[in-house]
């Protein structure tokens, strides 16, 4: 049964009219609400505080997504309302979001109520922190040991696969920073190598690096120079193991399913729907005790502690 539309103000009023005192939005339906779920629990089990997750096609606009989350935290800052007493009860409003490459281009809300993703999208997140065979194996329902005993999936897959698209990530980049349309596209998956999973196609990748220069009216040596620079800093992320903050981590679930296909191939295996089964089944083996939790749960007991 779908919830009842309000307007803007009568949103903000049933969520402090409700039971709960603290009310956590995310971006999606996929993982977003089981992940951050756990983590306002492990937050609010010392408190008597109750939260509640809500997702963002279910604000008022019903178009969900980041852009909707953005849109309505500012309104409700405009508002005062991240924070309200309303008779006496206590409500404070928590966004998560991916942070995208919003610290590149220098567009991320400035605010405690709003807390980013560390890496690019969730997926990062749970790629690296998760049990990467365990729940690999389950998405695709083999033998954990069948999976180790393929060293591409033992030997830090993710940097692997990422590297691939070296390029494709900076030209993802140059044409986010600079607002280009219709070409390189971090919505999209890698248009310049062989194959998704295969080596640069070095035509390609020329013929995407041209569309842009076009569309900024730039000399070839500016382009030159500003992907020779953004290359650097690709490369200097991937030294540094930081390469899962300019990957989009929901292009790993993508990658996984054709390397599983070919490493697999000719086994009687179930291959179709991977992509969409492995990142929950992922999510399951994460251990939310770890250190990698305290990004989220330090600034989200910042906000319980508001109350």
């Amino acid at each position: 049964m779908s919830r009842l539309r309000h307007s803007k103000n009568g949103f903000i009023r049933s969520l402090q009219i409700s039971r709960y005192n603290l009310f956590a939005f995310v971006e999606g339906k996929v993982c977003d609400p089981y992940f951050y779920g756990k983590l306002c629990d492990i937050t609010c089990s010392s408190s008597n505080y109750q939260y509640e997750v809500r997702i963002a096609k279910e604000l008022p606009n019903n178009s969900g997504g980041k852009q909707a989350l953005v849109n309505f935290y500012k309104y409700v800052r405009t508002k005062k309302k991240l924070l309200s007493d309303f008779h006496g009860k206590k409500t404070a409003l928590v966004f998560f979001m991916d942070k995208d490459i919003d610290d590149i281009l220098r567009t991320k809300c400035r605010s405690p109520h709003v807390i980013y993703t560390q890496y690019y999208d969730l997926q990062n997140q749970i790629f690296k922190h998760s049990n990467f065979v365990e729940g690999v194996a389950a998405a695709l329902s083999i033998d954990p040991n069948l999976l180790k005993s393929k060293s591409l999936f033992i030997n830090d897959w993710c940097k692997v696969v990422a590297f691939r698209w070296r390029e494709w990530i900076a030209l993802c980049i140059l044409a986010q920073k600079y607002k280009v349309r219709n070409s390189a596209n971090y919505r999209l998956t890698s248009q310049v190598n062989h194959s998704l999973n295969g080596s640069l196609d070095t035509l390609k990748y020329n013929q995407k690096l041209e569309e842009i220069r076009l569309s900024l009216s730039w000399n070839h040596t500016k382009i030159a120079k500003e992907i020779g620079k953004l290359l650097k800093y690709v490369d200097k992320c991937f030294l540094n193991e930081n390469h899962d903050r300019i990957f989009k981590g929901k292009w790993y679930n993508t990658l996984i399913e054709i390397d599983l296909k070919d490493t697999f191939r000719g086994h009687p295996l179930n291959f179709q729907g991977v992509a969409k089964r492995v990142s929950p089944t992922l999510v399951t083996t994460l251990d939310f005790s770890k250190p990698w939790s305290e990004h989220f749960t330090i600034p989200l007991k910042t906000i319980v502690n508001m109350l």
